[in-house]
């Protein structure tokens, strides 16, 4: 499908995406802020294409960025919850970014003069400095990793290693292949782990301590923050067996609510933290497996206050209702037929005219227009 086509039809109901980069990701939670949001919306409402898009802009803005589908990966316990976000982490960058503004640069030399290709320990053995001497000096740097409150002696443990071997003190690749498995949640043997001065693996137990860690880390780096986008909430609803779909027992469902309620709660100690949510309206409303049924959940999520018009400061926005107060819907229509119109005189489709169904919509209602240009495409052959 062409670009055109993909960015053209965005249309963002009440500007929320942009209000999200303006007042969260470029202040709020740059400067260390942290944040738990729920967007609603039914089938077609446009979530994932609003969860994409400020992805795209967290990214732009160096954040650290983990898309989740509650769908494709199981989202229960906190261990859980810690691995599938830490598994798409660029840690070996993360480390990167230690070892040099967190030792080079405090030992004062200038980054740029190490050539590309050579290790700091390579380059500095070659203008004579003591070698002894020098190890001395970035261990002491690193060492105040373990000072720092905010790390578990295991985090700062796996990174301080891994931030030598980055500098190019001796280390074993299969020991570095090691600490950065475990740092992802992966489960490994205690004999594996000896070696590199851990103890045991991530546990539900240890998780939550370990992200705070994660958080901190990011701080230390300069690093803005971290945004999970979670979408297909919906899910941990499902009662039906699916092919390649995660299904959530009871347990498993308020594992997970659980999991949210502590993130809700260590706000304070998880800087940097954006997480946004998105489901079906079901999510809310079914009182039997729902958010209304894990009472310590809800109570931390509900709007308390109702307005007329869209708040899109509130914990849960209901973009079904963005789309209805928006009432531009002859603009938005516009801009879908001139997408399509890009799409099929690109693609040489015939019958190159305003599609049937978008001169039938006198208001947008509940369809995305990503949807409806899809819809279309399909019908008609596109591909």
């Amino acid at each position: 499908m062409s670009e055109a086509l993909l960015k053209a039809p965005f249309i963002d109901p009440s500007g929320y995406a942009a209000f999200i980069k303006k007042h969260y990701l470029e202040t709020y939670i740059k400067e260390g802020g942290a944040k738990f949001k729920l967007l609603l919306g039914m089938e077609g409402s446009g979530k994932t294409t609003v969860l994409e898009r400020i992805a795209g802009d967290a990214r732009d803005l160096g954040f650290c960025v983990a898309r989740l589908d509650a769908s494709r990966v199981r989202l229960g316990r906190f261990d859980e919850v810690y691995r599938a976000i830490a598994g798409q982490l660029p840690f070996d960058e993360l480390v990167d970014r230690m070892a040099k503004t967190g030792v080079i640069a405090s030992l004062g030399y200038d980054l740029a003069e190490i050539p590309e290709g050579e290790t700091f320990f390579q380059w500095v053995a070659g203008q004579g400095r003591d070698p002894v001497r020098l190890r001395r000096e970035v261990r002491k740097e690193l060492d105040g990793l373990y000072r720092d409150a905010n790390l578990t002696d295991s985090f700062a443990t796996a990174i301080m290693l891994l931030a030598q071997a980055n500098l190019g003190l001796p280390a074993s690749s299969d020991h570095v292949d090691i600490l950065v498995r475990w740092l992802k949640g992966e489960s490994i043997p205690a004999r594996m782990l000896r070696p590199v001065f851990l103890h045991r693996s991530i546990d539900r137990y240890s998780a939550r301590h370990m992200f705070r860690s994660l958080l901190f880390l990011l701080r230390k780096i300069e690093c803005p923050g971290l945004l999970v986008t979670i979408d297909g909430l919906e899910a941990l609803l499902s009662r039906t067996r699916q092919p390649d779909r995660v299904r959530y027992t009871r347990l498993q469902r308020e594992d997970a609510y659980e999991s949210f309620r502590q993130i809700i709660d260590d706000s304070e100690s998880m800087p940097g933290l954006f997480v946004l949510a998105a489901s079906r309206p079901q999510i809310l409303s079914d009182e039997m497996a729902g958010i209304r049924s894990y009472e310590a959940l809800h109570a931390r999520i509900q709007n308390e206050i109702a307005a007329e018009q869209v708040n899109r400061f509130a914990d849960v926005v209901d973009l079904d209702e963005a789309w209805q107060a928006s009432g531009y819907w002859p603009e938005h229509r516009s801009k879908l037929v001139a997408a399509w119109q890009a799409y099929v005189a690109e693609k040489g489709i015939p019958q190159a005219h305003e599609p049937d169904e978008f001169s039938h919509y006198d208001y947008l209602g509940l369809v995305s227009p990503v949807k409806i240009i899809v819809d279309q495409v399909m019908r008609r052959g596109g591909d």
